[in-house]
């Protein structure tokens, strides 16, 4: 069937797997952040921070960027970070009410069984069914995954967050950069091209939000009782929050990589390196309104 879109609600797509350990503080409906989504204030913000995450930071190219859906209504980029798809997605007409050049916009759990967790999770979280998510590459419709976007959850947390089950039509549309016959398969490629990267990214180390009691609620159904203010992910990143006043989102990411002092080395010398109560961040992506660290 084919995916009904609406503005209100971007979604994009991703895999993989369901784990628990409930010893190790991991949440028994995913396992990983397939794709970290960030939401850019026009087209011309998107390419500008593209260019910038590609020729100056080396983030590997996951797919170029292009019409979602043939129509003129979403355009959309995307980057390897590891563990994750650092997706960029603009509207062609823009979006006035946003004050920042971007926004991080979503969370996209990876699961093997969508259908099984949309009818554990329905009670809990209001939701519609699982839906085949349509994309248009290379004049074809292809259905990348399927879907479903958890509204009530989304709605309290000031941000989307969603699940997805991976299609193996996904893997070799006309705009990825490599092409694989499987998700293991594509992120060897991707990892391979991380390796080069300058400033040595490993992985999405840490997201970080802010929210109410009766949010934290929420988040613990989904997720499971927190730990020190935090989840962990089996495959990565850990989630972690602070308890405050009023929902903000998603406050701030932190960039797992090799060698802190040749990060700092290589933004000093881009003239890109920020540094405030003893972290390290990208100057550029503060420009863009995303707050960034890099860590060990």
């Amino acid at each position: 069937m084919k995916y009904l879109f609406t503005i209100s609600a971007l979604i994009i797509f991703h895999s993989c797997g369901i784990g628990s350990d409930k010893n190790n503080n991991v949440p028994a409906l995913t396992s990983n952040i397939t794709i970290f989504e960030v939401l850019l204030k026009d087209p011309a913000a998107l390419d500008e921070f593209s260019l910038f995450l590609k020729d100056t930071l080396g983030f590997p190219v996951e797919w170029n960027n292009f019409d979602l859906f043939g129509d003129s209504v979403a355009y959309d980029e995307a980057f390897f970070m590891g563990n994750t798809t650092f997706e960029l997605v603009a509207l062609y007409q823009g979006d006035s009410a946003m004050n920042e050049k971007a926004r991080f916009n979503r969370i996209i759990f990876g699961t093997d069984d969508i259908k099984a967790l949309s009818n554990t999770s329905k009670d809990d979280f209001p939701h519609g069914e699982p839906g085949e998510f349509i994309i248009k590459s290379g004049g074809e419709e292809i259905a990348m995954g399927i879907q479903t976007t958890l509204d009530s959850l989304s709605d309290s947390s000031n941000f989307y967050v969603s699940f997805w089950q991976y299609l193996t039509t996904g893997l070799s549309f006309e705009d990825r950069s490599v092409n694989a016959s499987s998700v293991e398969e594509l992120y060897q490629k991707l990892g391979s091209m991380l390796e080069s990267n300058p400033l040595g990214i490993i992985e999405l180390k840490e997201v970080h939000l802010s929210m109410t009691d009766d949010v934290l609620n929420q988040w613990e159904k989904l997720l499971g009782p927190s730990k020190d203010n935090h989840w962990k992910l089996l495959k990565g990143p850990k989630i972690s929050y602070k308890v405050l006043s009023q929902n903000s989102g998603i406050d701030w990411i932190t960039i797992r990589i090799k060698d802190i002092s040749k990060a700092k080395n290589f933004l000093l010398s881009k003239n890109l390196l920020s540094e405030s109560d003893g972290r390290v961040s990208i100057s550029r992506a503060n420009d863009f309104g995303l707050n960034m660290f890099l860590e060990e």
